[in-house]
């Protein structure tokens, strides 16, 4: 809290002395947010007094997560006094932790979700939150001109290079591609590579500049479809809901409408089937096809009528989410453009049409069939 008033100060922050003292906090800090030290454990000296101060690793993980919450605040104070020291000392903390071989230490200690947390974990950890109060300042205190896109690039390299099949490391690379991110906007050619590094874990940032990848990542995305123990199906209607609001940026009616029709036509073949209609056209089939009507008895009973309340479930999640995300361009002039005004009202006034609607027109009479049972 102290360090923070003082780097918060409106006068005092622009002290030379301050400045000096803001990069010696800086490189402590580095210290400071390691967790380490749980009163159950003797792997540092801070344990024996963790067992004094604390009655369980529970009570030692709240205090310390206050702790690095205050300390993370002071880091992004800091920053703002010495921007470009505050860069080269996470830049130095990046490279180190990215070339040091992975320490398992004692396996035997595991997190609550049960995954091990080895002391290169930990060190991961400290320096992804590091990084992350560092860069989220960098971006938004420094003139475009002045941030240091070749070096920032030069991290977003490693990171996107290195390997690792620690899950818990892995979380961290991920969230540290997500810091990084905004330097590929500087250099858009490098934005495939960070997307094949994200992909397999199911998690990327979306933002205008995947346009240009947009097929490559189409097809990735059928690739994944084509597994079906690969994905849930929220996840499949996650992953349609991002590509649908990517395909907005083309802003072309019949571009993304041919887009969306192609998209959809698995949901539309499964929702139009003839045995999706008799069950929608009849309550009591309904409630025996997703097995509203009996008490569960036999397992594998149960697993054939969940699996058709999910077909059910994904469907109407698929068409909710396209009403959704599909969109005509918000600039009334790139809507004309793209073909998505019709006419105009007696005042004037645009109307547009929905590249959604011919591909979800078909399937209303189901839906309407299911709202009435």
């Amino acid at each position: 809290m102290t360090w923070g008033n003082l780097f918060r100060h409106e006068i005092l922050s622009k002290d030379p002395v301050v400045g000096q003292i803001a990069i010696k906090y800086l490189r402590a800090a580095r210290i400071n947010l390691v967790k380490t030290g749980f009163p159950s454990k003797n792997d540092c000296p801070g344990c024996e007094f963790s067992r004094v101060d604390f009655d369980s690793d529970e009570d030692f993980n709240c205090s310390f997560n206050c702790f690095r919450a205050q300390q993370g605040e002071a880091v992004r104070l800091a920053c703002k006094i010495v921007p470009f020291e505050a860069f080269q000392i996470a830049r130095e903390w990046m490279q180190y932790q990215i070339c040091t071989p992975i320490d398992t230490g004692n396996t035997t200690s595991k997190t609550e979700k049960g995954l091990c947390r080895s002391p290169s974990v930990v060190q991961w950890d400290a320096m992804t939150f590091f990084t992350e109060s560092v860069f989220g300042q960098l971006f938004k205190i420094l003139e475009k001109e002045k941030i240091p896109i070749d070096e920032g690039m030069e991290l977003l390299h490693m990171v996107v290079n290195y390997e690792t099949r620690d899950p818990l490391i892995q979380s961290c690379v991920l969230t540290i591609i997500s810091t990084l991110f905004p330097f590929v906007t500087h250099q858009p050619h490098f934005l495939p590579q960070v997307l094949f590094k994200i992909f397999p874990s199911i998690t990327f940032e979306l933002v205008e500049e995947c346009k240009p990848c947009f097929d490559m990542m189409y097809e990735h995305v059928k690739r994944l479809f084509s597994n079906e123990l690969l994905l849930t199906q929220m996840e499949k209607c996650a992953l349609m809901e991002a590509l649908i609001l990517i395909s907005n940026q083309f802003k072309d009616y019949n571009k993304q409408k041919a887009f969306l029709k192609e998209l959809m036509a698995p949901v539309t073949a499964q929702w139009l089937s003839e045995e999706m209609s008799s069950v929608l056209l009849d309550p009591a089939t309904f409630l025996a096809y997703v097995g509203a009507d009996q008490v569960v008895s036999d397992p594998d009973t149960e697993d054939q009528m969940g699996i058709n309340r999910s077909r059910i479930s994904f469907c109407v999640n698929t068409m909710l989410g396209v009403v959704k995300r599909a969109r005509w361009p918000a600039n009334s002039e790139e809507a004309k453009a793209g073909g998505f005004v019709v006419s105009t009202t007696s005042d004037g006034a645009l109307i547009y049409r929905s590249p959604c609607v011919e591909p979800l027109q078909a399937l209303l009479p189901n839906l309407f069939a299911l709202i009435r049972i």
